[in-house]
């Protein structure tokens, strides 16, 4: 309201505002820590704070995992991969624009769907934005810049969701609901309607490691239960 209120009202004649728009652009993320000085520390990724977002650069992590994921199918390659802190799971996608010289909606919400490149686990979003100061002269705190008529700037900004959802197909489609305020920007996904094997959300407060080892002594207490009842049947038959 402020902005739009020092538009109509200071703004002179002729004036230009600088910047004069704005494009947001997200990618759907597996973000986890994995270890720390050699220590493995994922379970502590269940209690990674959920409210607002922090400021975070994926430069550097983005070239982690473009390494690693060019390599030749290796057991070398799974070991990269599983160890990786930052994995994209979405394309990257646009998520809204503002044009500063028009009167702007200070509320918005609209829902995307955003094709899967790489199956894992959703956790969070990464957002950033370019700037356009005017027609021709544009700055960014994209990752991925490499326009030499747009300067590097900032970091990235990460929301990490309230649950985790695990993706299990390339391919698949996720709906991202996503809205602003006159003070932040907000993913949230939105499960399909149909029951689907390609999307499921994970209990909150809830490492997915937690969940394989539970499914893993599972399957041992069967495979012992089944041990078990051959040993008693041959013990009877003799």
């Amino acid at each position: 309201k402020s902005f739009d209120y020092a538009r109509k009202k200071l703004l002179k004649e002729g004036g230009i505002i600088i910047p004069g728009k704005a494009t947001v652009y997200a990618v759907g993320v597996q973000w986890r820590y994995q270890k720390v000085f050699g220590v493995d520390v994922t379970l502590s990724n269940a209690y990674i704070p959920k409210r607002g977002y922090s400021g975070v650069e994926i430069r550097k992590y983005h070239e982690l995992y473009e390494r690693a994921s060019q390599m030749e199918p290796s057991p070398e390659r799974d070991t990269a991969m599983s160890e990786l802190v930052y994995v994209p799971i979405t394309e990257t996608f646009k998520a809204f624009e503002f044009n500063f010289n028009e009167d702007l909606e200070l509320e918005r919400k609209t829902t995307i769907d955003i094709p899967v490149i790489n199956p894992g686990l959703l956790t969070s979003f990464v957002f950033w934005f370019d700037l356009e100061l005017v027609p021709g002269i544009e700055i960014s705190s994209s990752p991925y810049v490499t326009d030499s008529r747009k300067s590097k700037h900032w970091l990235q900004a990460i929301q990490t969701l309230q649950n985790t959802y695990r993706i299990n197909e390339k391919g698949t489609e996720v709906s991202v609901l996503v809205s602003h305020n006159k003070d932040c920007i907000q993913f949230a996904v939105q499960l399909p309607t149909e029951n689907s094997e390609r999307i499921q959300e994970l209990p909150e407060i809830c490492d997915p490691l937690w969940l394989e080892a539970k499914h893993q002594v599972r399957v041992l207490m069967v495979r012992t239960y089944h041990i078990r009842l051959e040993e008693l049947v041959t013990s009877s038959r003799s």
